[in-house]
C-alpha cells in the first residue's frame, strides 16, 4: 500500500486520531462509526475490529480486514472505484479494517438525490 499525500482525507485515516462516535448495529460484525481528526481536519469512517468478527464456515478466523482491504484493492487497481479507501490500523479496540464514510444521497439533504455512479450490474454485465 502507499503512503497517503500529505493533506489528503486518506492521510487523516491513516493519523488521525479516532474517536467512536456509535455502533452500526445492523451489521452482523462489531462496527462502528468514527470520526478521525488530524490537526483541523476530520473524516467519518467505519471502523471494524478484528476481534469483533463473526466467525464464518468458509473462512479463516480473523481474516475479515484482510479480505475488505483486498476488495478495496482490486476495485482501485481495476479502475472501479466502487470500495471506498480502506486500510488496516489499530483502533479503540485494536487493530482492524477503517474504511473512508460514503454519504448516501439524502443524508446530507433529503430533497437532494445524487447520481451514485454505475451499479455492480453495470460494471459486470451477464
Amino acid at each position: 500500500m502507499t503512503t497517503p499525500d500529505p493533506g489528503s482525507d486518506d492521510e487523516v485515516l491513516h493519523r488521525g486520531e479516532l474517536t467512536v462516535l456509535g455502533r452500526i448495529r445492523s451489521a452482523s460484525n462489531a462496527t462502528f462509526l468514527c470520526e478521525a481528526t488530524l490537526d483541523d481536519r476530520t473524516q467519518h469512517c467505519v471502523y471494524k475490529p478484528v476481534r469483533g468478527e463473526a466467525p464464518l464456515w468458509d473462512f479463516p478466523d480473523g481474516t475479515l480486514a484482510g479480505r475488505e482491504v483486498a476488495s478495496y484493492l482490486v476495485s482501485a487497481a481495476l479502475g472501479w472505484n466502487v470500495v471506498p479507501h480502506t486500510i488496516i490500523r489499530d483502533g479503540p479496540a485494536g487493530p482492524g479494517m477503517l474504511q473512508r464514510w460514503v454519504d448516501q444521497p439524502g443524508d446530507a439533504d433529503p430533497d437532494t438525490v445524487q447520481d451514485a455512479g454505475p451499479d455492480l450490474i453495470d460494471l459486470l454485465p451477464a
